[in-house]
């Protein structure tokens, strides 16, 4: 995910000097564009409310005729922008270097195949000369992010590779193959679709073809295609929010709104899935049209702990995959024979988190962390018996504080607070009873869980009707919009089967100002002195596993990033914690201020 400060895009007007047939704006051609005057203003608005960066769309921006004075206004708050635009005013040599000079840093444009293809499709003559023009002479401006857009339809499949050829000497210019969104003119013209598992096909052989002529794959992305169709997609996927884009405003809107992606859907069928949480699958007219019977999800879930087991005296295990325990003066080594989990994976657990317990019983399960496991810390110790431990397995020793209950007494405290309408995901057994039923009884608050199998005291709750209960994957139920001051995500965000899904859901649902709350755990390893491998391997294994991911307070963190969320708080997990995290957000743009 790009690391790029928050973005917002304003749209100026609707008109274009191109016409292309796939164009998604036609149907807004009758609306007036925006004055001078008013652009400033909004950009100014944008920076008011938090955001770095503006980047100018429509239509084609840069016909607007006194857009240069848009452009030394930005300069002047001290605020770069951006273009999405079809490049051909940029291929005016003096035009391009006044906006370079006024702070263009970052240009989206689009050529669609060599002249020929390209001009068919703008339906314009020599827009081809012009773009490609914009694009050499943009490749040589090394301050502003360049990105070529090819969209995907049925008149250029067979020439994709030639859009390869064409870029691969511009080495600045990312090429990125973008799957046509159904709206507007392209529903006028059905026959350009082409079905996706088609389209994705052309799309990975221009690829392949441009990685064989030694382009390195950093410099190609994908939009709109299902990553199941070819999983290179999950790590070249492209599109606003891994462009920073985190608000828009059409020229008649009053305000700035999220992008949320909303002509796209991902069927049932791929909720689950773990190829990756960039995926959107596709657009849902392209659904309704061609089905999803192609779609090829992974599902299975991965494990959140491993085990090890005490040695024979005289093994010898890998070094990444042992350690030593000393207890009341005694050391054990053991090690972990976790197909689970890579090197790279145990090491950090092991030696960067220290995320490592001592089940203190010898039960088979472990259903209680506070009261089985204790935690573990990594021992220190100096001179030549240290250097001689650093040759053996590290040596982990109890630790004495109770980290369990600081980090459960941090989720409690923040609980303690809330008031309003309350939305647990996940709800489950309800973890903090006392807490919602207290609020209840005081009338503090009014609850709504949503959870496919939610436990006895929110079904008992609900026949006294002082709770909502809907039973359902968060992914598929109704939330509505700006309906909740908190919502709760306790323990369930590993096991939200599609993260994209639930959390636009979610974070649409929770009002302006409204509170979320996320609380997870990271991956550990229990030492297993007390029971043996054999009774473990005895427990009845289920057809997949409930957690589809391992995220630390940092991955959830990057992944929220996306949305209006402002982080008030965050109690991440490293070696003087217990394996528990916890976010806290507020609903906002940056620059608006918390509520009361």
């Amino acid at each position: 995910m790009s690391e790029h400060w928050p973005r917002a895009i304003i749209k100026v007007g609707y008109a274009c000097n191109n016409a292309c047939i796939f164009c998604h704006s036609s149907g807004c051609a009758s609306i007036e564009g925006l004055e001078r005057a008013e652009v400033c203003r909004r950009v100014e608005e944008a920076r008011e409310l938090g955001f770095a960066s503006v980047l100018f769309s429509g239509g084609e921006p840069t016909i607007m005729k006194e857009f240069p004075e848009v452009a030394s206004f930005c300069k002047g708050l001290g605020m770069p922008f951006g273009l999405i635009t079809n490049g051909r005013m940029l291929s005016y040599r003096p035009m391009l270097d006044q906006l370079v000079t006024l702070g263009l840093e970052y240009v989206y444009l689009s050529l669609h195949g060599p002249r020929p293809y390209h001009e068919r499709i703008t339906r314009v003559p020599g827009s081809f000369t012009q773009t490609m023009g914009a694009i050499a002479a943009l490749n040589r401006k090394e301050t502003v992010a360049t990105t070529c857009n090819v969209v995907v339809i049925q008149p250029n499949l067979d020439v994709l590779k030639d859009m390869v050829t064409l870029l691969k000497p511009l080495e600045r210019i990312r090429l990125k193959f973008s799957y046509v969104e159904p709206k507007g003119r392209a529903l006028e013209f059905p026959d350009i679709l082409p079905d996706p598992v088609t389209a994705a096909q052309r799309v990975s052989r221009a690829i392949d073809f441009g990685v064989n002529q030694g382009m390195p794959s950093s410099r190609f992305a994908v939009d709109g295609l299902p990553h199941c169709l070819d999983y290179r997609y999950a790590g070249m996927q492209d599109d606003m929010v891994t462009h920073g884009i985190r608000a828009m405003r059409e020229v008649d809107e009053k305000r700035f709104f999220p992008v949320d992606y909303g002509n796209m859907r991902k069927p049932s069928r791929c909720l689950g899935c773990v190829i990756g949480t960039e995926c959107r699958c596709t657009w849902t007219e392209a659904l309704n049209r061609f089905g999803d019977e192609y779609l090829r999800p992974v599902v299975g879930g991965v494990s959140n702990s491993f085990n090890y087991f005490p040695l024979p005296a005289n093994s010898r295990p890998d070094e990444f995959r042992s350690l030593s325990l000393l207890l009341d003066g005694k050391r054990t080594v053991c090690a972990t024979d976790t197909a689970d989990f890579s090197k790279q994976e145990i090491l950090a657990i092991r030696d960067e988190s220290q995320q490592v317990y001592l089940q203190v019983d010898d039960a088979v399960e472990l259903t209680d962390f506070p009261a089985q496991l204790q935690k573990l810390h990594r021992e220190r110790i100096r001179g030549a018996e240290g250097n001689r431990a650093r040759q053996r397995a590290p040596i982990f020793v109890p630790e004495r504080r109770e980290l369990f209950q600081q980090a459960e007494g941090r989720v409690r405290n923040t609980l303690s607070r809330m008031t309003g309408d309350v939305l647990d995901v996940g709800c489950g057994q309800v973890r903090y009873g006392e807490i919602l039923e207290a609020k209840l009884s005081a009338g503090e608050l009014k609850y709504t869980g949503v959870d496919p199998s939610p436990g006895d005291l929110v079904r008992k709750l609900a026949r006294s009707r002082e709770i909502t209960l809907m039973k359902s994957a968060v992914e598929e139920a109704d939330l509505g919009a700006e309906r909740y001051d908190w919502i709760l995500v306790l323990r369930s965000h590993n096991h939200l089967l599609d993260l994209w899904t639930a959390y636009s859901k979610l974070v649409t649902a929770l009002r302006w100002g409204g509170l979320l709350l996320v609380v997870d755990n990271v991956a550990f390893g229990v030492v297993r002195a007390r029971v043996t491998r054999d009774r473990i391997e005895q427990l009845p294994r289920g057809e997949g596993r409930e957690h589809l991911r391992n995220h630390s307070s940092l991955d959830a963190e990057r992944f929220l990033a996306r949305f209006p969320l402002v982080r008030e708080e965050a109690l991440p997990v490293g070696p003087n914690s217990a394996n528990q995290w916890l976010l806290r957000f507020r609903k906002g743009w940056p620059g608006q201020p918390a509520r009361p």
